[in-house]
């Protein structure tokens, strides 16, 4: 696990409390911001750098079904962050087109 696997989420975090702190607003929509940050770094967290913390405390040179696990977890991830991704692409785009399509 990297340095950048620890420090990027808290970065996110702490916009998220900054936001909470000295932004003007709503404070239930700040709330919900910070609560939307925070659920994006845990998700980087837990998904994204799991599989590969897994991998890096194998100490054996065959590869153990925790490894597949780890890296079966990434594949979900990656494929459903793609579709995600997809889907909003294909939102905003006719946006500018003057009609709009609902992603789900």
């Amino acid at each position: 696990m990297s340095y950048v696997d620890i420090a990027w989420p808290f970065g996110v975090a702490l916009i998220g409390v900054q936001l909470l702190l000295f932004a003007d607003g709503d404070v239930m929509r700040r709330v919900h911001m910070l609560v939307e940050i925070l659920a994006q770094g845990l998700a980087n967290i837990l998904v994204l750098a799991l599989p590969g913390l897994i991998i890096a405390t194998n100490s054996s040179a065959s590869i153990s079904p925790w490894e597949v696990i780890g890296v079966s977890i990434w594949a979900v991830a990656y494929i459903l962050e793609s579709v995600a991704d997809g889907k909003v692409f294909m939102f905003i785009s006719p946006q500018f087109c003057g009609h709009r399509q609902h992603p789900g």
